[in-house]
């Protein structure tokens, strides 16, 4: 009890009684394992240490907002960690100016919306189909189905000139400008 309370300065007695406290505290995870994207920082280090032994990976990644961000991602088989990272980051960005976003892992775009009756769609691109141009094309053909308004943001400036020829390109440090512009016309 709290009246018998061992007063000590001894090292060791110190130490057991600091493992004794930490024992008793409960730990808290409270993720969902079919989230696949979280921000570290929002997460405590029962929940970090959690996801890391169910397959998370930890990246350090510059988001949209132009920060480094270190975030927890579990990918899907086929999909790179670069291409996840922007994904959820787009979405993650769209969602807190609450729009609501849907993730795609098909051959659908891979984020769709809707602004004011019109969907857009956004399809990320990290160079990997840059050489197939029959699967950019057969996208492309996707993208003007599904959506009023389409556009790829290309995460390698390597290829950027590539897939202008193609359609709308917006560099991974512009998306945020652009969304927000695209948000704000449609408040008008």
């Amino acid at each position: 009890s709290e009246e018998h309370k061992v007063i000590t300065t001894n090292a060791d007695e110190l130490l057991d009684l600091k493992k004794e406290n930490e024992s008793k505290e409960e730990t808290s995870v409270n993720v969902d394992l079919e989230k696949r994207f979280y921000k570290k920082k929002e997460l405590n280090e029962d929940e970090i240490k959690y996801l890391l032994t169910e397959g998370y990976k930890e990246v350090l990644q510059k988001s949209i907002s132009g920060k480094k961000e270190k975030c927890l991602l579990k990918p899907r088989h086929n999909e790179s960690i670069s291409h996840m990272f922007f994904v959820y980051d787009i979405a993650s960005f769209l969602e807190k100016k609450g729009i609501k976003t849907e993730i795609f892992t098909t051959k659908m775009p891979d984020i769709i919306f809707n602004l004011n009756g019109k969907r857009i769609a956004i399809e990320v691109e990290t160079g990997t189909v840059v050489h197939h141009k029959n699967r950019i094309l057969e996208k492309i053909e996707i993208l003007k189905k599904v959506s009023d308004e389409w556009f790829f943001v290309v995460t390698n400036r390597n290829i950027i000139r590539k897939y202008k020829k193609f359609g709308q390109i917006i560099d991974p440090r512009y998306v945020a400008g652009k969304l927000s512009k695209i948000i704000k016309k449609s408040e008008k």
